[in-house]
């Protein structure tokens, strides 16, 4: 461990030794440039001020999508596949088969009713419908 924060300071120094124009505390920010790993060694060398006492919360951005955001997204990209794939007339028979209760009996219906988009279709149709009927959209 010795010989790690040994061949850590080391380095500093020889980054400050090529960078002379550059103060040994960074300035706030090149700070946020710095590698959080190495943040507490910069802070035991004296290399990076102390952080504060007070923690300082940075404001989000409001391009970062919240998780339901993200699922809603999810949801409504599936369901215009699906739709384009099937066509929404489709769609709805195949909602209204999937309330089958016989799984078998389903799969059968599902089958003649989609003809040869079943292979492709058939699990996002069973998602979008999971996904519809039980996630708060």
């Amino acid at each position: 461990m010795n010989e790690l924060v040994q061949l850590m300071t080391r380095t500093l120094n020889m980054d400050n030794k090529e960078n002379g124009e550059r103060s040994a505390v960074p300035v706030p920010e090149s700070q946020s440039k710095l590698n959080r790993k190495y943040r507490d060694t910069l802070i035991l060398h004296g290399k990076a001020p102390e952080e504060p006492d007070e923690l300082q919360f940075q404001e989000l951005s409001s391009d970062i999508p919240s998780g339901p955001e993200k699922i809603r997204r999810l949801v409504e990209i599936l369901r215009a596949d699906v739709v384009q794939g099937l066509g929404m007339k489709l769609l709805e028979k195949v909602f209204d088969v999937m309330e089958e209760e016989d799984e078998q009996k389903r799969e059968v219906y599902l089958q003649e009713l989609m003809g040869e988009k079943y292979p492709s279709y058939s699990m996002k149709a069973h998602h979008l419908k999971f996904l519809e009927d039980n996630v708060k959209l």
